[in-house]
């Protein structure tokens, strides 16, 4: 038997069977290990089993510990979150700056579920609790619906069947017949939408007359009317410098001429244009009001695109435009309609067309991407003088290599005439002079940049690119060009027709060259140098010789090539800075506009020497004689007016006239083939 010693220490007495417990723990464990060693001992193989690629450690790193740091953190999250703070700083300025974030959630959710359940410390879970503790829910008010009486609960046999009858007025009987049709159904709501509607007081209904008279078109009128006399009064030495004066010079040197300042036309006194807007594109005049002529507003620059505008400006108010037209994009191109003046098409920089109404400034329609549209920049575009259907059309250019008729209707249905290939230079191995221009791929379009239809022949038109090739198209033969020449060495920017000669035709482009081509040969037969880019051209309508022309160094040149197939007969500064970017006559053919990339447009009068008209009087021996249109100040509207008696002889002068600038123009031609001096060596010529 075995005693326990005392420990120094007072301990808690075990619980009762605690030691018996620990004794059997220690009996079945010794049992355990006797059990493994008698295998041992019977010489029994263990194997153990390792994976192949089981990682082999000694027993130096097994002792090694590694202490590895559990967070919270979020590694998903982003730590690099920038926003953007307004706030006011010091002297209350304002501070827009992005600031980094630092302040990133690690939550991640995995699992959420709208429950109904309010938490016990909310103001809602209070409201609750002492509205479940209060009176109220006792005194709810009976429901009137539910109620049932008592009396009604007992059987059906205490209460014998009753019948019970009433008799009624017999309604009156009346016959209609008639027959329901949209316009009747329409009277009829029209007239109960007026029984309906409230009435106007005595002094609501004069305020809306008041409004009607100062917005009507009568009270229009007049105000239109009363400001031009203002102006006028404004302006009346430009006025009567218009009507009355004449340069000296030229009763004294035939070979000279010059261009009188008239008005400057602009919407920037109104409104302050962007720069992306303020270069002038296009100039075009009213084929019906003489003193009427339109101009786009946009930019050459691609990267300086924006919103363009349309302006409608009048000889008669110089000092705000008749009416203003926004765009979306940049209106590269105009046309006024030549048998409807206020229709008027526009080309955008985005590759749109559009049709204007002049008269309410209202968009009469418009081409979009999915009615169909260019792809690159409209850079001319014209009305089609003879129409093959009653239907309106016009056709337009563009960058993408495609010229494309409109017909306007409910909206703009386009169908393409022709697609120009771009054609380059091939060199022969015979004379290394001559170039022949064939097409590189036809599946590369040419990038074109003008167009021009022949006054005579409006299923003819020439078209330049940017390469500088000059195209002879035709309607009739719309699968390819019938024959082109290379015109410039660099991009064309205009061609022109000659109003009277069948066969001339001028172009102009960045090479600073002009040339006068025989479009019937598409040959070269005069150039001239003007030391510039030539923006522009124009042919005077009332003389066959005498054209106009623009440049990039702010000068305006107007030749005669009855006098002088050399030099023009006005070189005129008209910008110190900047460039000339349009010029166009009006249809008197006494007055020249000028646009230019500031967004102003100005006037010139011509001197006598520039004005000239040939003489049709064979006793004059061929005398010229200058050509005077007096200004009208009429409203626009009186402008037609009924031939009076005797006009009807005119027509015999009209023909007469045509014959000698044809003439004059054929005497160009002639002198031009036989002075070796001037004639210069036309260009191969390619047709398909």
């Amino acid at each position: 038997m075995s005693t326990r010693t005392p420990k120094k220490t007072p301990a808690k007495q075990p619980k009762p069977g605690a030691s018996a417990v620990k004794s059997t723990r220690l009996k079945k464990n010794q049992s355990q290990i006797g059990s493994h060693l008698s295998r041992f001992n019977r010489d029994e193989r263990i194997e153990f089993i390792k994976p192949p690629n089981q990682l082999k450690i000694s027993e130096d790193e097994l002792l090694v510990s590694h202490q590895r740091v559990l967070t919270a953190n979020n590694p998903n999250a982003p730590d690099n979150l920038t926003r953007f703070v307004r706030s006011s700083g010091p002297e209350g300025k304002p501070i827009n700056e992005f600031r980094i974030d630092a302040s990133v959630s690690h939550v991640a959710v995995h699992f959420t579920q709208h429950a109904n359940y309010v938490s016990l410390n909310s103001e809602e879970a209070k409201q609750q609790q002492a509205f479940l503790n209060s009176d109220q829910k006792h005194g709810l008010d009976v429901n009137s619906f539910n109620f049932i009486e008592r009396g009604t609960q007992t059987l059906s046999y205490w209460h014998p069947k009753k019948s019970v009858g009433t008799e009624t007025e017999v309604p009156k009987k009346s016959l209609f017949v008639g027959h329901a049709t949209q316009w009747s159904i329409f009277d009829e709501y029209t007239q109960d939408l007026h029984k309906n509607q409230p009435m106007k007081n005595e002094d609501e209904e004069d305020e809306d007359t008041e409004k009607g008279t100062l917005e009507s078109q009568s009270m229009k009128r007049a105000a239109r009317i009363l400001e031009r006399m203002v102006l006028q009064n404004c302006y009346a030495e430009i006025s009567h410098d218009y009507v009355f004066y004449d340069h000296a010079a030229d009763q004294f040197d035939a070979n000279q001429g010059s261009l009188l300042p008239l008005w400057r036309f602009s919407p920037l006194r109104s409104m302050k244009l962007k720069k992306s807007m303020r270069c002038i594109t296009s100039i075009v005049w009213n084929p019906r009001y003489t003193d009427m002529f339109a101009a786009s507003f946009g930019s050459y620059d691609f990267m300086r695109q924006g919103w363009g505008m349309i302006c409608l400006f009048s000889l008669k108010n110089p000092q705000h435009p008749h009416l203003m037209i926004n765009a979306t994009s940049g209106v590269l191109c105009l046309d006024f309609h030549p048998k409807r003046p206020s229709l008027l098409c526009a080309g955008m920089y985005d590759g749109s067309v559009a049709v204007y109404d002049c008269v309410s400034g209202k968009l009469v329609a418009k081409s979009s991407a999915l009615t169909g549209k260019h792809t690159e920049p409209v850079w001319n575009i014209q009305w089609r003088r003879v129409a093959v259907s009653r239907s309106l059309s016009f056709v337009s250019l563009s960058s993408d290599g495609q010229i494309m008729e409109w017909q306007l209707g409910d909206e703009l249905k386009p169908q393409l005439l022709c697609r120009l290939p771009q054609l380059g230079p091939s060199v022969s191995t015979t004379n290394t002079t001559e170039e022949s221009f064939n097409p590189v791929d036809r599946s590369l379009p040419a990038s074109l940049s003008c167009m021009a239809f022949d006054p005579r022949n409006q299923q003819l038109f020439l078209v330049g690119s940017e390469e500088g090739h000059l195209f002879k198209c035709s309607l009739s033969y719309s699968n390819n060009y019938l024959s082109s020449v290379r015109a410039h060495l660099i991009s064309m920017y205009s061609i022109a027709f000659n109003p009277f000669h069948p066969k001339a035709v001028l172009t102009c482009g960045s090479d600073w060259i002009v040339k006068l081509f025989d479009h019937t040969t598409m040959q070269s037969l005069l150039e001239f140098d003007l030391g510039s880019a030539v923006n522009d051209i124009a042919w005077s309508p009332i003389n066959s010789t005498i054209f106009a022309c623009c440049t990039s160094m702010g000068k305006v040149y107007v030749f005669d090539l009855s006098k002088d197939l050399h030099s023009p007969l006005c070189a005129q500064q008209v910008i110190e800075k900047g460039q000339l970017t349009k010029i166009a006559f009006n249809s008197s053919g006494n007055i020249i506009i000028v646009g230019d990339d500031h967004g102003w447009i100005r006037s010139f009068k011509l001197s006598p020497n520039l004005r000239i008209q040939p003489n049709t009087d064979s006793s004059a021996g061929g005398a010229k004689k200058e050509y005077q249109v007096p200004l009208d100040f009429e409203d626009a509207e009186n402008l037609e007016k009924e031939p009076e008696e005797g006009e009807e002889g005119s027509n015999s002068q009209e023909e007469l006239l045509l014959k000698k600038q044809i003439g004059q123009m054929e005497e160009v031609f002639a002198f031009a083939e036989k002075t070796s001096a001037i004639l210069l060596k036309p260009s191969k010529t390619t047709t398909n």
